[in-house]
């Protein structure tokens, strides 16, 4: 709509058989049809952790942790997640 204000136009109302598009669309009929595009995925946490248990990063960070050395990352419910920002 805003792209039209731009422009000097008259709207003109064709009513009845004069309007060829709009009475072939009102004919149509009503189905109503309902398709999936794509579904979105939820992440599997426990997928996510039990990689985080063989990850030899993951784990070297998770023994310094566990041992008092300064990291920056937290143990949060079982997660290891950054303390950054």
């Amino acid at each position: 709509m805003t792209k039209l204000m731009g422009f000097n136009i008259e709207i003109v109302h064709k009513p009845g058989k004069e309007n060829r598009a709009a009475d072939g669309l009102s004919r149509l009929p009503q189905t109503l049809e309902c398709t999936a595009i794509s579904v979105a995925g939820v992440m599997n946490l426990k997928l996510i952790l039990d990689q985080q248990q063989i990850d030899p990063t993951l784990v070297a960070m998770r023994n310094k942790l566990n041992e008092g050395t300064e990291a920056p990352v937290a143990i949060v419910a079982s997660y290891l997640r950054t303390n950054t920002g």
